[in-house]
């Protein structure tokens, strides 16, 4: 059964949750940050792969690739989906590598919103190829 990336963003929702009344806060709002960054990014790599993109054979940069797709597709909602994957991708790296960056409440909150909007998007996409292929 394929996994449904999109519980990454309900954990991130329940990680905020959390965080509000644990010792672990901050611990929770990075993971959170994470989560939601993985939600939007492999779901926009999925999408990609539907579509028939060819990947490179450099795993390392995957994530340079996917944003780099998207960023410049000529499309706007396109587009979109790659300003907003850079975005959580420099969120991401922040919360998982730099132990001095203070991670708030705020901007996970903020990233979760950005990636709930991401996977809006992508969904919309497919339903606009879906119905002009019908």
């Amino acid at each position: 059964m394929k996994f449904d990336w999109t519980q990454y963003l309900n954990v991130a929702e329940e990680f905020i949750e959390h965080s509000q009344s644990s010792t672990f806060r901050e611990a929770y709002l990075r993971s959170a940050i994470s989560r939601s960054y993985y939600c939007a990014f492999c779901l926009a790599r999925n999408f990609l792969k539907e579509r028939g993109t060819v990947f490179p054979e450099d795993k390392i940069n995957i994530h340079e690739f996917v944003i780099k797709t998207y960023s410049e597709s000529g499309d706007r909602t396109e587009e979109k989906v790659g300003e907003d994957l850079k975005r959580l991708r420099n969120d991401r790296v922040n919360a998982d590598y730099f132990e001095i960056m203070h991670v708030t409440e705020v901007i996970a909150k903020l990233d979760c919103g950005l990636a709930r909007n991401t996977v809006d998007k992508i969904e919309e996409m497919k339903r606009k190829e879906k119905k002009e292929g019908e």
